[in-house]
């Protein structure tokens, strides 16, 4: 009980800052045009979904913590916010798929990349993703009408959600990742060779130092969608191959879906912060929110 209740203050105090965050970014990206770009439309996608999280996880919380999970809990009440905030779950991780796979057309295909991703298509894009992650909502109540566990849900979730978004993101970023190693080589030797008059192999990795920050930044883009997306994923196939029922346990559900609110609160600093051209309107666009708050 010490640690449901613990771990539920810790979502509950992140679900304003997950909201505030996740809503800069979409002001910033409204108040300048200059920002409306493809890529920068499915960060806002993301963004989007990010608050849709932030704002009901506390309402999944309270009820977790007040209903009980079986036939005798009163279907809209017990059923009906997980499966909306599971669409939003699925909205943001399709969102996350979506950005790797714009940076992967960017490094494959640079000349043809404004033909590829163009706003038209990106919007598009967006809307399949949204109507998938909403039928993915309303399967949910579809499932547990069949008296199934949680488990089985989501390991439904692993294979037609989370597996392939993860292949597209390893795939996207391992790419990438090694066209950057090999481009940071190439120059180097080109500079090498310039210097000494004759090509020489790459002694120094120091000289890369460039090149294992970028790796670093995909590192830890890769690393968050893993690192919080797998732990729930594993208790549900624990639970399927061995009976465990890890996650009828209430702790245990809070204590798997904690790094679920962690994704979306690194989301903003991975995906928007980072970025120079929107971190340069954040700053410019900080007083005037101060001063609209202060007005207020």
């Amino acid at each position: 009980m010490l640690l449901s209740s613990f771990l539920s203050i810790i979502i509950l105090l992140a679900s304003p800052f997950i909201v505030l965050s996740n809503l800069l970014i979409i002001s910033v990206w409204l108040r300048f045009k200059r920002l409306r770009t493809p890529s920068n439309a499915l960060i806002i996608s993301l963004a989007a979904a990010d608050v849709g999280f932030g704002l009901l996880i506390p309402v999944a919380i309270a009820l977790d913590l007040s209903l009980p999970m079986d036939e005798s809990c009163n279907f809209s009440l017990c059923i009906g916010p997980f499966a909306v905030l599971l669409t939003f779950c699925a909205a943001s991780l399709l969102s996350m798929t979506a950005i790797a796979l714009d940076r992967f057309t960017s490094v494959a295909q640079p000349l043809r990349y404004n033909h590829f991703i163009t706003m038209s298509n990106v919007h598009k894009f967006i809307t399949g993703c949204w109507t998938y992650a909403i039928v993915i909502g309303i399967s949910i109540p579809l499932i547990f009408i069949r008296n199934v566990g949680p488990e089985v849900v989501i390991a439904w979730l692993a294979v037609f959600l989370y597996g392939p978004c993860l292949i597209c993101a390893v795939v996207s970023y391992g790419y990438i990742y090694v066209v950057a190693r090999n481009h940071a080589r190439a120059i180097y030797s080109v500079e090498v060779s310039l210097h000494n008059g004759n090509t020489c192999e790459i002694t120094d990795t120091a000289t890369l130092g460039h090149s294992n920050r970028y790796g670093l930044t995909l590192a830890m883009i890769l690393g968050s969608i893993i690192g919080c997306w797998l732990p729930i994923q594993v208790c549900a196939f624990v639970d399927i191959f061995s009976e465990k029922m890890i996650l009828m346990d209430r702790q245990w559900r809070l204590l798997a879906a904690t790094p679920l609110v962690v994704s979306s609160l690194m989301n903003p600093w991975l995906y928007g912060y980072r970025c120079s051209e929107v971190s340069f309107f954040i700053n410019t666009f900080q007083p005037f929110a101060f001063s609209v708050s202060l007005s207020l």
